[in-house]
């Protein structure tokens, strides 16, 4: 069932279907994936902050194949149908602000979201344009609230990482939802969290130097 969304990716997105094709019995790949390198701004001077970040990309709208222009792009997304009030506000509160903020740090204009029963069965498609989701949900949440969350988080990590050389030191943010704070800790044993591999980052520094020169306490 957790492949549930990237089937309906595949149907929505195949140039032709016929009885014949086996789109059960052939096994769906998560790894093909095609993605945009972003570069942008949050927020005005002397605030600012300047981000440079990957972005996956579903598909090309129908049409449009010119992949240097992100309004052309679709996003693709699947969710439960809803029966309630109950649902519907769990919906716009919770599950609508992470697709737009997914859509929108993309430029991406346009989600196509279908709706499934309980059999995982698509009863109905929708066209969602991205840009009038925050008034769809201006109960819960609103796109100058979530702009200025970013913002202020970005510069607190910049702050947190501002005399830090070492390219292999990892910096985990966590949110303390109790007392409403971001907490930052730096690991002494990156593990799992270390993005870069040394291979990675030999190609741009000399990171056996960096070691060498860090503290031996960092």
């Amino acid at each position: 069932m957790s492949y549930g969304g990237h089937l309906f990716e595949r149907l929505m997105t195949t140039d032709s279907l016929s009885e014949n094709d086996d789109i059960h019995g052939d096994p769906i790949s998560v790894q093909k994936q095609y993605a945009a390198v972003i570069k942008t701004k949050i927020g005005t001077k002397p605030k600012q902050v300047r981000m440079i970040y990957a972005a996956e990309m579903d598909c090309l709208d129908f049409g449009l194949s010119d992949p240097t222009k992100l309004e052309n792009f679709v996003e693709i997304k699947t969710t439960m149908r809803m029966q309630n009030e109950r649902q519907l506000e769990n919906f716009e509160r919770f599950k609508l602000i992470k697709w737009w903020a997914q859509c929108y740090l993309a430029a991406i204009p346009k989600i196509i979201c279908g709706y499934k029963d309980r059999s995982h069965f698509i009863e109905r498609i929708e066209s969602i344009r991205v840009e009038e989701i925050p008034n769809l949900c201006s109960k819960y949440w609103t796109k100058r609230q979530c702009l200025g969350f970013l913002q202020n988080f970005l510069l607190h990590v910049r702050e947190c990482l501002r005399d830090e050389n070492d390219p292999t030191k990892v910096y985990l943010f966590s949110y303390d939802e109790k007392h409403c704070v971001i907490e930052c800790k730096k690991l002494y044993q990156s593990g799992n969290f270390r993005i870069l591999p040394d291979w990675y980052l030999e190609e741009f520094t000399d990171i056996e130097a960096i070691k060498k020169n860090s503290h031996p306490n960092s």
